[in-house]
């Protein structure tokens, strides 16, 4: 069985209908939180922007692994007193 033509249009549009709430989502809500997650990890600056970034993407799958690196340390600064609770030498 065949779609007629009308049938198929009829179908498009309400594909477009069910994806204009859907792109109004990610432009007004994703982005921006995408902004403010990416400023949550810069540090402090007395320039403009307010930030210098930590993470650059243009640096690739290296720029990942230093960023990642550079929290390493702080991270098991904080664990390590209740991984000495937790499991005693």
């Amino acid at each position: 069985m065949d779609a007629s033509p009308d049938t198929q249009a009829r179908s498009l549009a309400q594909k477009i209908l069910v994806a204009l709430p859907y792109t109004w989502l990610v432009a007004f809500f994703l982005v921006p939180f995408l902004i403010v997650f990416k400023i949550s990890f810069s540090k402090s600056a007395i320039a403009v922007p307010p930030y210098t970034p930590l993470f650059h993407l243009e640096a690739g799958w290296r720029g990942i692994q230093d960023f990642l690196a550079a929290f390493r340390s702080t991270i098991i600064g904080c664990l390590g007193p209740i991984r000495s609770m937790c499991c005693p030498m």
